[in-house]
C-alpha cells in the first residue's frame, strides 16, 4: 500500500494494523536519486526496512544507504536507455536483499 510522505510512522503504522495482516512491512525510501556523468551513472540511496507483528511491535529493522556506479565506466551512447533498464534491476536487487536478510527470514517463516 502506498501512503503519503507527509503520513507519521504512527499513522503508517496503524493503517497498516487495520487491514489485518500477520506481519506488517514498512520500506521507506529516505534519499533515492541517481546522477549521469561523462564516464559514470551513480545512485545514491539511503532506505528502512522494518518488520512489526500484528500489533505493531517491531520484530527487525534494517537500514542501508550507498553511493555507487550502475554504469559505467564503459558507459554506452544511449545512457539513458541503460539506465531505464538498469535502476529497476538494482532497486529488485535492494529489495530481495532486505527479504532474503537472515534476521528478516526467521520472522516471515
Amino acid at each position: 500500500m502506498n501512503v503519503p510522505y507527509t503520513d507519521s510512522h504512527e499513522e503508517v503504522l496503524g493503517k497498516l494494523k487495520n487491514r489485518g495482516a500477520d506481519l506488517l512491512i514498512i520500506f521507506t525510501l529516505i534519499e533515492w536519486h541517481g546522477d549521469g556523468y561523462a564516464k559514470n551513472t551513480d545512485v545514491n540511496y539511503e532506505v528502512s526496512f522494518k518488520v512489526f507483528d500484528n500489533e505493531g511491535q517491531l520484530l527487525v529493522e534494517k537500514t542501508d544507504g550507498k553511493e555507487g556506479h550502475i554504469i559505467g565506466p564503459d558507459k554506452p551512447k544511449n545512457v539513458w536507455d541503460q539506465l531505464k533498464a538498469e535502476l529497476p534491476k538494482f532497486f529488485k536487487e535492494q529489495m530481495e536483499g532486505f527479504f532474503n536478510d537472515p534476521d528478516v527470514m526467521k520472522h516471515l517463516e
